[in-house]
């Protein structure tokens, strides 16, 4: 009994030491990716024109049409240039900054989303492993590009989306809204992620996981969140809603893709 109970102990202490060890590894695999590789790709230096347009005119509309840019979401444009009103740096290494910082919570994310579909630490560390040595996350965690806020979000959506699933608590379905939007102003192909959420939704109204009141209840608290978050964010970081008059033509490139 003794040696079970010692056992337990460190299981459980193995346990409890996976998810940092994994979020350590994954951030220092990226720092050294970035020292060893820092040759910016070629989107870096268009995104460096966009912050530095973005900086000069103090308009969103104005750089757009500037840089012949108008498909290009702000946000994750504007988080690129976020640190540097915290501290001196050159555009690029900003935006490798940020990238990184989001990159090591993606793991996180995914960490919590095994966990929530298959209630194991064990499997759940597996995942978050991959992801933390996946080596297109890692490069793109290492690059000026809008890949990784576009992938935490959308995997923010997917978090959100299993909680609710298995939780039913309205709170879940509004931050999946408020996740789904932010994924939209990063990249419109995460249009694609309402159709793919609401035909899970049906699939699991139809296997009775879900009742159709909850569904017809929840599918409108999901697009109002959306909505509501989408235009708060876009007052915060000044873009007028002029800019999304031509989003149709952009979400038919995103259908397109889906399709």
């Amino acid at each position: 009994m003794r040696y079970f109970q010692i056992f337990q102990h460190h299981r459980n202490l193995f346990l409890c030491l996976i998810l940092p060890s994994i979020l350590l590894w994954g951030a220092v695999i990226r720092l050294l990716n970035w020292h060893f590789y820092p040759v910016p790709c070629r989107d870096a230096f268009f995104y460096e024109n966009m912050i530095e347009q973005w900086e000069m005119t103090k308009s969103i509309p104005i750089m757009t049409q500037s840089m012949r840019a108008n498909d290009i979401p702000p946000l994750a444009i504007y988080l690129m240039k976020l640190p540097r009103m915290w501290f001196p740096c050159d555009i690029i290494t900003g935006g490798v900054i940020i990238n990184i910082f989001l990159g090591i919570f993606l793991i996180y994310i995914i960490w919590q989303i095994a966990l929530q579909i298959f209630q194991s630490k064990f499997l759940a560390g597996m995942a978050a492993l991959l992801a933390a040595s996946n080596p297109f996350l890692v490069e793109y965690s290492t690059q000026m590009t809008r890949e990784i806020p576009y992938l935490f979000f959308a995997s923010c959506t997917v978090l959100f989306f299993v909680r609710f699933w298995q939780k039913q608590k309205w709170y879940d379905i509004i931050w999946a809204g408020i996740s789904c939007s932010l994924s939209y102003l990063c990249r419109h192909e995460a249009f694609e992620l309402y159709f793919i959420l609401g035909m899970i939704c049906f699939f699991l109204c139809i296997g009775k996981i879900i009742s159709w009141q909850k569904a017809a209840v929840s599918i409108p608290v999901f697009l109002t969140s959306g909505l509501i978050s989408l235009l708060l964010c876009s007052w915060l970081i000044g873009c007028p809603i002029e800019y999304y008059y031509g989003a149709y033509s952009k979400m038919k490139v995103a259908i397109g893709w889906f399709i």
